[in-house]
C-alpha cells in the first residue's frame, strides 16, 4: 500500500495541501520476468513506472516522479531519463494527468483509435501504453460524454471533471468529431463505460 495525491485534486495546488489516498501496487508481476536483463535493470524500471502509474490512476491517484523514484529505490534523474527515452508513451503521471506535463495529444491519440474501433489490445501494442492507462484515457472521455449529453456547460464540465479546460477541450474536439452515425456503435460503449462508472460511485455495482 501506498500513499498518493487524488487525481481528484486540481494543477497548481500544493501538494502539502493536497489529499492522499491509499492505493494497492504490485511490486511483482509475470510480465517483470519478461523485462529481465543481465545487463541492465531499464526495461525492469520501465515496466514497473507504468505499471504503478496505471494501477494508481485506476484506483483514484497520481503519482508523480518523485513517488516514482522513491518507490524504485533511484535517483529522480532515472525516472526522468527513461521517460524522456520512451517520449511515445505516454506516462499517467500527476504531471500529465493534471495537464502539467505533455500528455495530451496521447490521451487524444490513445481516444481516437478506440473510436476508430480499434481493441484495448491493439492499443496496446500500437502505442505501447498499459492496460491500466488505456482504460483510464477511456474513463475520462467516457466521463466527458456523459456530462455533455447532460446538458452541462464546459466550465461545469470541468469543475466536475477535475480537469483543465485543455483536458476538456480536447475531449469536446474528439466528440465532435466522432458524433457521427457510422460511430455511434462505439460510442454507445463509451456511453457504457460512464454508467458503469456512475453505477459504481453509487455503491450498484461492487
Amino acid at each position: 500500500m501506498y500513499y498518493a495525491v487524488s487525481d481528484q485534486e486540481p494543477p497548481g495546488k500544493p501538494l502539502d495541501e493536497c489529499r492522499l489516498v491509499p492505493v494497492n501496487l504490485s511490486f511483482y508481476s509475470p510480465e517483470d520476468e519478461e523485462k529481465l536483463n543481465p545487463d541492465t535493470t531499464s526495461q525492469l524500471k520501465w515496466q514497473r513506472i507504468l505499471r504503478y502509474t496505471g494501477e494508481a490512476k485506476a484506483q483514484g491517484a497520481c503519482l508523480g516522479q518523485p513517488d516514482l523514484a522513491f518507490l524504485l529505490g533511484v535517483h529522480p534523474s532515472v525516472i526522468q531519463r527513461l521517460m524522456s527515452e520512451n517520449r511515445q508513451v505516454f506516462v499517467p503521471t500527476r504531471g500529465n494527468l493534471a495537464d502539467m506535463g505533455p500528455g495530451i495529444s496521447h490521451m487524444s491519440k490513445i481516444v481516437e483509435l478506440y473510436l476508430q474501433g480499434y481493441t484495448e489490445t491493439q492499443i496496446k501494442h500500437r502505442t505501447g501504453h498499459s492496460y491500466e492507462s488505456i482504460e483510464a484515457y477511456l474513463k475520462t472521455f467516457a466521463t466527458y460524454v456523459g456530462l455533455c449529453e447532460r446538458g452541462l456547460p464546459l466550465p461545469l464540465i470541468r469543475k466536475v471533471m477535475h480537469r483543465s479546460a485543455r483536458v476538456v477541450k480536447t475531449c469536446a474536439a474528439l466528440y465532435e468529431r466522432f458524433n457521427q452515425p457510422e460511430y455511434q456503435w462505439v460510442l454507445t460503449r463509451i456511453r457504457q463505460i460512464f454508467a458503469r462508472e456512475q453505477a459504481v460511485k453509487k455503491g450498484v455495482v461492487p
